[in-house]
C-alpha cells in the first residue's frame, strides 16, 4: 500500500483541459502500466504503456494518484522492476 502523503506531484494548480504527462525513461521499458486512482472515489483504471504514443498520457480531469509499474533492462543487460508514484491535486472548488 502506498503512502500517498509522501508522493511528489502538483497541488492546487488548475490544469488546462486535455493536459498530458510524458514519461521519460533512461532505458526503454520492456513493459509498463499506469494505474490512475481518483482521490474522491472515481473508478480506478489502468493504461498499458504500449497504448501511449510517445509515452504521453492524458491526465484524469480530477484529482488522482498515479502508480507506474514496469520492467526494463539496463545497458549491462541487468533486469529491473520499477515502481514509482505521483499525484495531481487540483484546486478545490469553493
Amino acid at each position: 500500500l502506498t503512502n500517498w502523503d509522501h508522493a511528489g506531484g502538483i497541488h492546487g494548480y488548475a490544469l488546462p483541459e486535455g493536459a498530458t504527462v510524458r514519461f521519460d525513461f533512461n532505458y526503454a521499458p520492456t513493459w509498463y502500466t499506469v494505474e490512475v486512482i481518483g482521490q474522491n472515489g472515481e473508478e480506478p483504471y489502468t493504461v498499458q504503456g504500449e497504448d501511449l504514443p510517445e509515452n504521453t498520457m492524458k491526465l484524469a480531469p480530477y484529482s488522482a494518484n498515479y502508480r507506474i509499474k514496469g520492467h526494463f533492462r539496463s545497458h549491462r543487460n541487468t533486469a529491473y522492476d520499477m515502481e514509482f508514484y505521483f499525484k495531481i491535486e487540483l484546486p478545490t472548488e469553493e
